[in-house]
């Protein structure tokens, strides 16, 4: 009778909960996978999740432990880009603020007639096709684009039926708004041969003729690029949330004549932060991390709770489990710096598993019944996705699935796996996620999106189970059976000494001592090749015979050998010093004639004249020479470049050098100087060639690695070199896409 009261208590209190907590309109996280298994099977983690991560995924999973204790700590990235940052790199290498300003310098270099003007052939070639880039660029990210990045380091920790933790969840995003009626290309001219106009005067430019023609105030309000950007009215928007759970978790199972039904609930403390942050268009999209970090944050707090269930019918014979999880029951909100608040609706979401094989293969799925929006404009999540989990051995296991956001269909198919590896006790696991839908960046097509995350398992305490025999969780049940380990026949001492007997033990001592010999011997073999190279043996003679001694030869023998061989070389080789006389004759030699050559007719040896130094695009020497100084130069451009030697960077670029962007010489200096400030930087050249074009020019193509701590980049280059008094200088650099 009490079994079933508090039974009837656990089951209204669910139902009552599911009824009145639905998902609200406002905004909310996605249901983020942490779990190392749950990421590698299609995102299933309701029914299959590790215990220790049951405190987040499942408060129910708690109570069907198979270990008294179980720990995971992992750390992972992940990442959704949505039509924005090949776009944006694009408008920066460009340089769309300075592209504008550069049209403004030259409109107010113009001497205006007053009226109606026409100016024709106004922008250069090049400056034309920026124009049509900017304005291609932005057309394609105003109606659909968005980034995300979702870092997490999380740790759970299972003990008995309770369950603690730290999990980090984390979605910062970049949206790029953009008024599209705004892209005209109308500008302000407020001087007239270097002094200010009492108003100022607005002019348009057309792509269509290149022309110049007089425009007026209502036209740059209602169409100028130039105003959307000044006013912020195109730009990108930086939102997000990063907030920790730490919960105190408990279940507990009761068996019924229909099969185990398991109760949990969660308490949650939610510390964390809001950002909201408004940065150019035109930002690079590495650097959107950076802007992050100085974004607009606030702190606050909040707390949660979390109802979940799991039922194990008889008639599947434990093999079958169907969980259900609220999360988020209460809805919390975290305020942000301007006094709004987000919202972290509920999340509902139900799971299965099928033990196919006992534990050793298992199959998972789970759906989520709530649609969750995001911080992305017109991005919802409501996710579906399974997979299996193969476990040969208890020391390895693997693992494969797909994931879908039915509710975007250009989401692509999330491909998961995983594998995990190490002791019983101890184990390493690596699991991964990837689209099958693509996005372009850098030239190069890469997945839309992506996660990996590395865990470290560790389960302690083997004891009586607490589910039916093929319920899965991190342990073979082959390994309990045959270690005979009862909880209830058994106190916890002598449990330890059972499992310690029953493992074979590791001598640490032996492992060291035997891997320090190991090293000597392969010391020992490097030194002997050195000294058989010397006293011109091949090593692989050398091999041969200390293969057919190998079993007899002690490490004692091995530095005999050595020792031996080394004093050969020396005995075989000594020093051959000239004696006196010879260096005596020799001077004598040198400082007279021999009686012989001055009787024999002297050859006349052509007189050579001084020429003019070789041309590398005809003379094969002079080619090669300059080959390794243009190498040189290059090598120590990239060097300055890593160890941020700003003057010496600069000085590798010659007088006749133009930035790019239409920048001076002295505003691109500025910006590299302060470009070249950070933590660290890596340049690395490759697949290097060099043509010379003339005596004194050359290219060099080849392949840059760059990486900073915020941004990694390879991207092919060209750098033109202009030989200027004796030294090979940078008049030219571009980047291919």
């Amino acid at each position: 009778m009490y079994l079933k009261k508090n039974l009837s208590i656990y089951l209204f209190t669910l139902l009552i909960a599911l009824i009145m907590f639905q998902p609200s309109s406002i905004k909310a996280v996605e249901f983020l996978s942490l779990d190392h298994i749950a990421i590698s099977t299609g995102g299933a983690g309701v029914a299959s999740s590790s215990s220790s991560f049951g405190s987040y995924y499942n408060p129910a999973l708690l109570s069907r432990h198979q270990t008294g204790f179980e720990w995971v700590t992992s750390v992972g990235f992940g990442i959704r880009e949505i039509n924005l940052a090949d776009h944006i790199d694009k408008l920066s290498d460009i340089g769309l603020d300075e592209t504008i300003d550069n049209i403004e310098d030259k409109v107010n270099n113009i001497i205006t007639i007053p009226g109606n003007f026409t100016i024709p052939n106004f922008l250069s070639p090049s400056e034309q096709k920026d124009i049509k880039i900017i304005k291609d660029e932005l057309r394609s990210i105003a109606k659909e684009n968005g980034l995300q990045i979702m870092p997490n380091v999380s740790v759970g920790f299972q003990i008995g039926n309770f369950g603690i933790g730290l999990f980090s969840i984390s979605e910062l995003t970049a949206m790029a708004v953009i008024d599209d009626e705004k892209l005209g290309i109308i500008v302000k001219k407020t001087k007239e041969q270097g002094v200010d106009l009492p108003s100022p005067v607005y002019v348009e430019y057309s792509e269509i003729d290149n022309t110049l023609r007089l425009s007026d105030y209502n036209q740059y309000l209602n169409s100028s690029l130039e105003y959307a950007l000044d006013n912020e009215e195109t730009y990108i928007q930086l939102k997000g949330i990063s907030y920790y759970e730490i919960p105190i978790a408990y279940s507990r199972t009761f068996r019924t004549p229909v099969g185990d039904l398991s109760l949990g609930g969660s308490f949650k403390f939610m510390p964390g932060y809001t950002y909201e942050k408004i940065v150019k268009v035109d930002t690079e999209s590495g650097e959107i991390s950076d802007e992050f970090d100085d974004g607009s944050e606030h702190q606050d707090a909040t707390f949660g709770i979390d109802l979940g269930f799991l039922f194990s019918p008889k008639a599947f014979n434990d093999r079958l489990t169907a969980g259900l999880v609220v999360k988020n029951m209460n809805s919390p909100k975290f305020e942000t710096k301007t006094g709004a608040e987000y919202t972290l609706d509920p999340h509902i979401r139900a799971g299965m598993s099928y033990h196919i094989w006992k534990d050793t293969l298992m199959l998972a799925l789970d759906y989520d019944i709530s649609e969750n929006e995001t911080f992305l404009k017109h991005y919802s999540s409501q996710n579906m996705g399974g997979g299996l989990y193969f476990k040969p051995s208890n020391w390895m296991s693997l693992r494969c699935g797909i994931q879908q956001n039915i509710k975007e269909s250009d989401a692509g198919t999330l491909l998961t796996a995983g594998i995990g590896f190490g002791l019983k006790w101890f184990k390493i696991d690596l699991a991964a996620q990837y689209s099958t839908e693509t996005t372009e960046y850098d030239g190069n097509e890469i997945p839309s999106s992506g996660r990996v995350q590395l865990s470290l398992v560790s389960n302690l305490f083997y004891g009586k189970r607490t589910q039916g025999e093929s319920q899965y969780q991190d342990i073979d049940q082959r390994d309990i059976a045959k270690e005979s380990v009862d909880m209830d026949d058994t106190d916890d001492k002598e449990v330890s000494e059972e499992i310690s007997d029953s493992e074979e033990p590791v001598n640490m001592e032996e492992v060291k001592d035997e891997s320090e010999s190991e090293e000597t011997t392969e010391q020992s073999e490097i030194s002997e090749d050195a000294e058989l190279n010397e006293a011109g043996e091949s090593p692989k003679d050398s091999d041969q015979d200390k293969d057919s001694d190998q079993v007899k030869d002690s490490d004692q023998e091995i530095e005999t050998k050595v020792q031996l061989a080394a004093s050969d070389v020396i005995a075989t080789t000594p020093a051959i010093e000239p004696s006196k006389e010879t260096v005596e004759t020799e001077s004598k030699e040198e400082s007279e004639p021999s009686p012989i050559t001055e009787t024999k007719p002297k050859k006349e040896v052509p007189k050579i004249e001084e020429k003019s130094e070789a041309c590398p695009t005809n003379d094969a020497a002079a080619k090669m020479r300059e080959t390794i100084n243009i190498n040189t130069a290059l090598k120590k451009w990239a060097k300055s470049w890593s160890s941020m030697n700003v003057d010496a960077y600069l000085s590798m670029y010659g007088p006749g050098f133009t930035p790019a962007k239409g920048l001076s010489r002295s505003k691109w200096e500025q910006k590299r100087r302060k470009r070249l400030k950070k933590a660290f930087i890596k340049v690395d050249i490759s697949r290097l060639s060099i043509a010379f074009t003339d005596c004194t020019k050359a290219e060099a193509n080849f392949v840059q690695s760059y990486a900073s701590p915020k941004y990694k980049d390879k991207t092919r280059k060209t750098i033109v070199f202009e030989k200027v008094n004796a030294k090979w200088l940078i008049v030219k650099e571009q980047s291919l896409k």
